[in-house]
């Protein structure tokens, strides 16, 4: 690879028309490169590839004392050996660049995709909770089936039960009338007196029957909904302590379905006290979704109304006239989560003051919160995938635009632990007891009679310091590092698929690394440097906490 570019030289300078020398790469009066750009195809495409060439050579000699010898390049640009080495600000911004784009479309690919791969991806992003979630929601389902199964079999056997029963109870009779026939009264007797048994527990059959098919009957329901009837009364505007919701809890949930579609039937008639939802939820739609016809295939869907507010309507249950009372438009269902993101800043302020009793002096930030939470909790309820997709891509933005804060902290970190300036105040009161005890062996051993040199004061600030730049360069060059570690680990661990077990290995390697770079950089004992290197990663994790869930907050309120 070359390193020297290959000129093409002029005998005078196109800018100022100043004579050059052969051995002039610069203009010596106006500064322009001696360099002729008048050129065919071929010689444009050569010249190309040689910039690559000569930047690429940068790019091998950093990436070879990165993976070789930890802490070298900020060594060597602290000493002034630059030019082997890509810049510290561009090696940053081209590693981030690469980093987030990539981490982006890996999550992308991820919530569009069903493969492994990115199914793990996803699990790691949401800490395996939505595989924990689709595990138990498997479990779940497999419950309901198999309390379907066993209600069922119930039903069917204590059916076969009444059935046995019904038939004996005939055979009976048939054997009473026999009896009559003949006139035996002893036969007549205990056949009567057994068929009046009989009958009595076909009724306790017949109850256990009714008591059967109810059971299966709600199985079916709750296998059917993912919804609780507390939820439906929320988005019909009911208040929270109302009649109505006490008389729902009080029934069998296998009658609170019927009950709660007769009376959004009569909801529909009353224009005047209600109004008809807007976007209702699915899981909404299909619970006031009725089937008609043979085997259900016929289906229609209420339109849904809840009440307005502060408004008190008579519904009737089972032939009994109620009074229910809406709310009074502070309960937080659907329609009052999208009202509130229309609302204008005022309204939305005056909503948060009156809420919280005072006006805050971050009021903009309050709204911000508000509004942006009420608009993700929306989308979790109608795209749970999409509305994760987005938060992620939300938090890489938060992350890239972070690490400009971060950095500049964490050269802060650096100046304080590696300052001889600090140590030296930090350690001063120790130097002046150490002072006394020299005083005072000066005095017992007669140091002003033998004319010894007396013992120096101790200084306050002792021995040089490095500048605040030299750390921020070592910050820029090991954030740079650290996610190009992430990126060659978790590729690798994903393409194997344990990404996981990736990750946790590039953690422990990086900190092995840092160790590593601390020691060359500041040279000293291995002791100092791995206690410090311990101490400095405890720093940063609360220093990282600390500024993403600030830096977040602000972001997240004011998107």
């Amino acid at each position: 690879m070359s390193i020297h570019k290959n000129r093409r030289k002029v005998e005078v300078c196109h800018n100022c028309h100043n004579m050059l020398k052969p051995e002039d790469n610069f203009c010596s009066n106006c500064g322009q490169e001696n360099h002729d750009l008048k050129v065919g195809i071929g010689q444009l495409l050569y010249d190309v590839f040689e910039g690559i060439t000569n930047f690429d050579t940068k790019f091998y000699n950093t990436a070879k004392s990165i993976f070789s010898q930890p802490g070298k390049i900020t060594k060597d640009f602290l000493e002034g050996r630059r030019a082997r080495y890509v810049p510290p600000i561009r090696l940053y911004f081209i590693v981030s660049f690469v980093f987030f784009i990539a981490f982006d479309e890996l999550v992308e690919m991820g919530l569009n995709s069903t493969n492994d791969v990115a199914r793990g991806v996803i699990d790691g992003l949401k800490g395996d909770s939505k595989r924990a979630d689709k595990d138990e929601d498997d479990e779940q389902e497999s419950n309901k089936k198999e309390d379907k199964s066993i209600q069922s079999q119930a039903l069917k056997a204590v059916r076969q039960k009444r059935e046995d029963k019904s038939k004996e109870i005939a055979n009976l009779n048939m054997e009473l009338d026999s009896a009559i026939a003949r006139e035996d009264t002893s036969l007549q007797h205990t056949l009567e007196k057994k068929i009046a048994r009989d009958e009595k527990q076909l009724k306790t059959l017949d109850k256990q029957t009714k008591l059967a098919s109810q059971a299966k009957g709600f199985i079916d329901y709750v296998s059917n909904f993912d919804i609780s009837t507390d939820e439906i009364l929320d988005e019909m505007n009911v208040e929270r302590e109302d009649t109505l919701r006490a008389i729902i809890d009080s029934l069998p949930e296998y009658k609170q379905r019927p009950i709660l579609i007769e009376i959004q039937k009569q909801l529909a008639l009353d224009s005047i006290h209600t109004e008809a939802i807007t976007e209702p939820a699915e899981d909404l739609k299909a619970y006031f979704t009725e089937r008609l016809g043979k085997k259900g295939k016929i289906e229609y869907t209420l339109i849904l109304h809840s009440l307005k507010n502060n408004v008190k309507v008579p519904v009737w249950i089972e032939g009994v006239k109620v009074f229910t009372k809406s709310s009074d438009g502070s309960l937080q269902n659907r329609t009052y989560k999208k009202r509130l993101l229309s609302m204008s800043n005022e309204d939305l302020d005056s909503l948060i003051v009156k809420e919280e009793g005072s006006k805050s002096t971050f009021a903009f930030l309050k709204r911000g919160l508000r509004r942006n939470v009420t608009y993700y909790e929306l989308a979790f309820d109608e795209d749970a995938e999409k509305a994760i997709g987005e938060m992620v891509h939300f938090g890489v933005n938060v992350i890239s635009f972070m690490m400009f804060i971060l950095m500049p902290l964490v050269a802060l970190m650096l100046k304080i632990s590696y300052s001889k300036r600090v140590h030296s105040l930090l350690w001063y009161p120790f130097k002046w007891i150490s002072y006394s005890f020299k005083l005072l062996k000066y005095t017992l051993t007669g140091g002003f009679m033998r004319q010894k040199p007396f013992p120096a004061l101790p200084k306050l600030f002792d021995g040089q310091t490095r500048f605040y730049y030299e750390h921020l360069i070592f910050s820029i060059h090991i954030h740079s590092i650290f996610m190009l570690m992430l990126m060659i680990f978790v590729g690798i661990g994903l393409l194997v698929g344990h990404w996981n077990i990736a990750l946790s290995v590039a953690m422990i390697v990086f900190m092995i690394y840092f160790a590593m770079s601390l020691k060359v950089v500041y040279r000293q004992s291995w002791l100092k440097t791995i206690w410090k290197s311990m101490v400095l990663f405890c720093m940063y994790c609360f220093t990282f906490t600390m500024v993403l869930g600030i830096t977040g907050a602000i972001k997240f309120a004011l998107q």
